[in-house]
């Protein structure tokens, strides 16, 4: 590789390049966010923490937690029964971490808002390295671009902005620390890093659920990147099968599984639709979420019940969606037998989303911008292939490409920066949120309901006042 000037680039530049890329995103990642450190409580915030009797014990009340439903002592005060909660909600590791603030700091959103900015940020460094050691080795553009196009996409805003995200935050960190440790494990083979992969894939679990999809992306790891035959691969992933087994355990004997059917139109928007109605609208839903990636304007706090007409089979955007998704499908497939890179982007699109797709169990909404937070990495990975391999095509300088594909990169954090800024001021209470977003979803019954109350509570301060 040579510089512009002809000289080769040596390794002290690449060991710059270690020190500054991650510097910058550490920065982009505190500027994009800067601006929540001062917003208040909002919307699930409620719910989650300020009404939960058993974070305002502090760490008296982490017992319970670990062995509830995130939403009993909230259904509880509610006068409902527990019995309603089925067991749907096992999230115990961030409320946790809002107890022990609780315990130190009592309600203060200044602190919560804080420590979901530092963990973004610390999830943005761990992922630059795991990707610029293990995934793209060598190409240390390639992970920064990756890293870069993810921490910046403002879909994130909700998991950030809003305190009840940081569960969507500290599972992706766990699993990027799982990762981490299975790497260093298959390279060294010491127990140690074993047992710490296996101890970090809990904690993923134990902060959301979703992070089951990681036991079938390890063997794709296993295969592409590390380069084990398909037995192999295919064994490595039994530990990980052995931790959710457990962790079932574990969760069956806290709340159960959620198995009755939810009879409320704000918790099952599907409650109305007919069974082929329902899955032509979940197909489709999965269409609005690639459009929301490529073009994330504009956001709503919330996708339930009447945001989405129900669709049937014969509407062209979900046939749409069909050929698409097939093609993904497809394509992964077929990348993933050739052991190309690309497969891992494709699957880590395509793993995560499954599980929020409805498909497999009913997740209370439609779709909800939280939720894919994981599989945007997916995406991220994709869009930074296609920008290095774009600046390959039109340049045969490696400097150039450098600079090209770091100008495209650029772009996308000003377009970004723009949606940010306002997208988290908007999350600043639930006032503002509500009396927003309640334009952008008019037909939502929830937001509207919402928006009504939050004017009504405004108008009798005006009257006390």
């Amino acid at each position: 590789m040579k510089s512009k000037r002809g000289k080769p680039i040596t390794a002290s530049d690449e060991k710059s390049s270690k020190i500054y890329y991650p510097a910058i995103l550490i920065f982009i990642a505190l500027f994009f966010y800067s601006n929540t450190l001062f917003n208040e409580y909002a919307f699930d915030d409620f719910t989650y923490i300020v009404d939960n009797s058993y974070i305002q014990q502090g760490f008296s009340g982490i017992g319970k937690l670990m062995s509830s439903d995130a939403l009993e002592s909230y259904i509880k005060s509610k006068g409902g029964s527990v019995n309603d909660l089925g067991g749907g909600r096992y999230r115990p590791l961030s409320l946790v971490s809002f107890a022990i603030e609780y315990q130190f700091f009592k309600e203060n959103p200044f602190i919560s808002h804080l420590v979901n900015v530092l963990l973004y940020m610390l999830t943005a460094f761990l992922l630059f390295r795991l990707l610029a050691i293990h995934f793209f080795r060598k190409q240390l553009l390639l992970a920064f671009i990756t890293t870069l196009i993810f921490i910046i996409h403002p879909l994130h805003t909700e998991v950030v902005a809003n305190i009840k995200g940081r569960d969507e935050i500290m599972s992706l960190l766990f699993m990027v620390l799982s990762l981490e440790y299975f790497f260093r494990y298959t390279s060294m083979g010491r127990v140690k890093e074993k047992i710490l992969s296996w101890i970090f894939f809990m904690l993923a679990l134990l902060s959301k659920e979703y992070a089951l999809f990681f036991i079938g992306f390890i063997p794709a790891i296993s295969y592409v990147i590390i380069k084990m035959n398909r037995r192999q691969a295919f064994v490595s992933a039994l530990p990980f099968l052995v931790i959710t087994v457990l962790y079932i355990a574990i969760r069956l004997g806290s709340v159960g599984f959620s198995t009755g059917t939810v009879l409320t139109i704000t918790n099952n928007p599907y409650l109305l639709a007919s069974v082929p109605q329902a899955w032509a609208t979940k197909i489709f839903v999965l269409l609005y979420y690639i459009k929301l990636l490529f073009v994330p304007f504009p956001l709503a706090c919330d996708y339930s019940y009447n945001t989405f007409p129900y669709r049937d089979f014969t509407d062209i955007w979900v046939i749409a969606s069909l050929l698409i998704y097939s093609s993904l499908i497809i394509v992964s497939v077929y990348l993933l037998k050739k052991r190309d890179i690309a497969s891992i982007g494709l699957l880590l699109f395509l793993f995560p989303l499954f599980f929020v797709s409805n498909f497999l169990m009913d997740i209370g909404a439609t779709m909800g911008e939280r939720l894919i937070y994981h599989s945007s990495l997916g995406f991220a990975m994709l869009v930074a292939l296609g920008m290095v391999g774009l600046s390959s095509r039109i340049f045969s300088n490696e400097l150039s490409k450098k600079y090209f594909t770091l100008a495209l990169a650029a772009i996308c954090c000003l377009i970004s920066a723009m949606i940010f800024i306002r997208r988290n001021s908007r999350w600043k209470n639930s006032f503002t949120l509500f009396t927003h977003d309640v334009d952008v979803v008019p037909k939502h019954i929830l937001v509207n309901n919402n928006a009504a109350s939050m004017l009504l509570k405004e108008l009798d301060k005006d009257e006390d006042d």
